[in-house]
């Protein structure tokens, strides 16, 4: 399970930009491309494999208006669902 104190990194097949205000996701070994919204595309911008996830959220708690409980219980929900689909791996 991805928690707070988790350090992702982006899959090597993992293509993105941000579009503002969208971001296109790219997978290079499957026919797949991903349109997230500007906070998903934000976080995945931050994934480094060094920082653990309370570090993007205090990177990205401050572009935007909303509490650091509902950014917190959606970026964790958010991660998990890449974790799932292969976006992201979980390093620590």
């Amino acid at each position: 399970m991805i928690g707070v104190d988790t350090v992702l990194r982006r899959a090597k097949d993992v293509r993105h930009r941000l579009l503002p205000p969208e971001a296109v996701v790219i997978r290079q070994t499957v026919p797949e491309v991903l349109v997230l919204n500007d906070v998903a595309g934000e976080l995945l911008e931050r994934v480094d494999a060094r920082t653990p996830v309370s570090g993007l959220l205090d990177q990205v708690a401050p572009l935007y208006d909303v509490d650091r409980a509902t950014l917190e219980a959606d970026a964790l929900r958010f991660l998990t669902e890449l974790a799932e689909a292969g976006i992201v791996e979980v390093v620590a």
